[in-house]
């Protein structure tokens, strides 16, 4: 959700709570009006009074919880660009590998095994699955999962 949105669905909600208020003071008068009093008894009062404190306390809930919401969006939306930033860099950094011999189209076979390997492991790390890997690569799936499985079996027997 952006701002727009938040702020439609503010706007929304107070008028929604608008016309409860002015519906409840529609319902007041009329009551008072049918029971021909002059005067409102302290037993309508102290229902209005907590229909009131009601909708208030509704509305301050509702306000928190946009701006919960906000928060979360936030946080949600720094790491979203922080991921796209870590792909940037490693989608210029294979750019680069495959244009440092000269050739645009060198392929993945020809790069060093050591250097496919932290690729991998990059390209990992950032959250892509082994099936988005391979086609980023050019490697197969069976590849890209025997060069993990070797990486958990090396770093699990390091210690």
């Amino acid at each position: 959700m952006d701002v727009k949105t938040i702020l439609i669905f503010q706007l929304i909600a107070d008028i929604l709570l608008c016309m409860a208020f002015l519906f409840l003071l529609l319902r007041i008068g009329r009551n008072i009006k049918r029971h021909a009093a002059a005067v409102a008894d302290d037993r309508y009062l102290a229902e209005f009074k907590k229909l009131l404190q009601d909708s208030q306390n509704d509305a301050a809930r509702f306000f928190l919880k946009v701006d919960e919401s906000i928060e979360k969006f936030n946080e949600l939306a720094l790491s979203l660009e922080r991921k796209e930033e870590s792909l940037k860099r490693l989608v210029q950094d294979v750019h680069g590998q495959g244009d440092a011999g000269g050739t645009m189209g060198r392929a993945v076979s020809e790069i060093s095994s050591e250097k496919r390997h932290d690729q991998i492991m990059k390209l990992l790390e950032t959250g892509l699955t082994p099936e988005q890997i391979a086609g980023c690569t050019g490697l197969t799936i069976g590849e890209v999962m025997l060069i993990v499985d070797l990486e958990k079996k090396i770093q699990t027997a390091d210690f």
